[in-house]
């Protein structure tokens, strides 16, 4: 079914990937207390089976915070981070909160997810706001494996999906550093009716 878009439903897709990952941006800004600057949003349709390549490939090792979107648009939302860029990431909100550096990976990944708990949140936030619809978050969980064991379970194991996927992925940069990481979203094959209706735009 998502092999139907045309250039119409990626431009409207696109604009909600824009302003996502702008108020995004600005969240991520504030915890970090420093200007981020974002890439403009893509939007691919790919097979089901090449969605790693996105990420660097089936075996890349990468940290990944994964959501359910619920509500009357419903989907999957991945944050990937590589390893170091995780690493940096983890180190500025130690300094910036006052905390101490230690080695204790259970906090790192609780820093983690409450990154990644702000980037969805204010994308979806940005997205019901949008299409007037109403729209939550499961509670995030979070991995570090290969990317194709975390998509593969993100993907399979929640809701419908055929053989293609729709992704919306953007890149961040902090001092002139970029942090080598995705924003994902795949929305279900059944619930894009509902969507491109909001926009005024058959499918």
């Amino acid at each position: 079914m998502i092999q139907k878009l045309n250039e119409i439903h990626l431009d409207a897709l696109k604009e909600v990937g824009n302003i996502g990952v702008a108020n995004a941006a600005t969240s991520l800004s504030i915890l970090l207390n420093r200007t981020i600057d974002i890439t403009i949003p893509s939007v691919d349709i790919v097979d089901i089976e090449d969605i790693c390549e996105f990420v660097g490939g089936e075996e890349e090792i990468v940290n990944a915070v994964f959501f359910r979107v619920i509500g009357d648009f419903e989907g999957n939302f991945f944050l990937i981070i590589k390893e170091h860029s995780l690493k940096k990431l983890v180190h500025n909100l130690y300094t910036e909160n006052h905390l101490n550096m230690s080695n204790n990976v259970e906090m790192d990944y609780s820093l983690f997810n409450e990154f990644g708990n702000i980037l969805a949140a204010s994308y979806v936030s940005s997205l019901s706001d949008l299409i007037c619809s109403r729209l939550s978050l499961t509670v995030p969980q979070s991995a570090k494996d290969m990317a194709g064991a975390i998509l593969t379970y993100g993907i399979h194991s929640y809701g419908e999906i055929g053989n293609d996927a729709m992704i919306i992925n953007t890149s961040f940069y902090y001092d002139n550093e970029k942090i080598e990481g995705y924003m994902l979203f795949l929305p279900e094959p059944n619930t894009l009716h509902s969507f491109f209706n909001k926009f005024g735009i058959g499918f």
